[in-house]
């Protein structure tokens, strides 16, 4: 019995050893030339600060992708942030008025080096914005500590108007979130 324990805690300390090794790339803000797979900068670190990217991402893999839909990303989006806020200790506490805010945030831009989204992503704006599949920046509204609603300009590139997406649909009215 007690090897089964031992065999089980040596198999649990291999596996977080072959992770931690395979998520750490450099920090491509830093000039390190990019690679579009993610699979050449694996298990490479960064002499400075570790940036460390999630590279195999539901963000990293699907979002605006031609053959997914606007509601598609809006809750790769959501995903992302959710899962942020399981990682990341007092997430909370983190000042998060805005697009740019939060994507610096979910881009390595907080105190763990953690990256949902890799720096230089094709989704982010010369103002350091997520944008969305129709290259307008994604509105968030922060309803409580770890709630967004996050929405999408639409295909007339128009915020506030009839053919904008906005995820989830609307969150008034729920209790218990």
């Amino acid at each position: 019995m007690i090897w089964r324990l031992g065999f089980l805690v040596a198999l649990v300390l291999a596996i977080l050893w072959v992770v931690k090794l395979t998520s750490q790339v450099p920090d491509q803000s830093a000039g390190v030339d990019e690679d579009p797979t993610g699979e050449a900068a694996s298990g490479q670190t960064s002499s400075s600060s570790s940036l460390r990217v999630l590279s195999k991402s539901w963000f990293e893999m699907e979002y605006g992708t031609e053959d997914t839909t606007t509601i598609h990303d809006l809750e790769i989006v959501s995903s992302t942030l959710t899962e942020s806020q399981t990682m990341i200790k007092d997430f909370t506490s983190y000042f998060l008025p805005d697009n740019a805010a939060i994507t610096a945030f979910l881009s390595g831009g907080n105190r763990d080096r953690l990256a949902w989204i890799r720096p230089g992503h094709k989704a982010i704006g010369r103002d350091g914005e997520l944008m969305d599949r129709f290259g307008t920046p994604l509105f968030f509204h922060r309803e409580t500590g770890t709630r967004f609603q996050i929405r999408s300009a639409g295909n007339d590139r128009t915020m506030w108007t009839d053919d904008d997406v906005v995820y989830p649909k609307s969150t008034q009215g729920k209790r218990g979130n």
